[in-house]
């Protein structure tokens, strides 16, 4: 049985209870931010046009900052 892997994305609101879900279908790499081209496109005053790149591969979630303003939080490995 294959891992399934699913990023959740809440919206802005204070509740956080709602969201969208994104199945991510084996290794790949993607990008999150304001900007159309994005694969992710996340609409909140803290995210900048282009935010950052996320990646999953090998089970394992990565993350790395692409010049943001405000920069990322996370617990996850920062290499791609």
């Amino acid at each position: 049985n294959p891992r399934r892997a699913f990023l959740f994305v809440a919206d802005e609101s204070s509740e956080r209870n709602t969201y969208v879900k994104y199945r991510v279908k084996g290794d790949c790499t993607f990008t999150i931010g304001k900007a159309q081209d994005n694969q992710v496109i996340i609409n909140n005053a803290f995210v900048s046009s282009h935010h950052a790149q996320v990646a999953y591969q090998g089970g394992r979630w990565m993350i790395a900052d692409s010049n943001s303003s405000n920069g990322i939080l996370s617990h996850l490995p920062f290499s791609l």
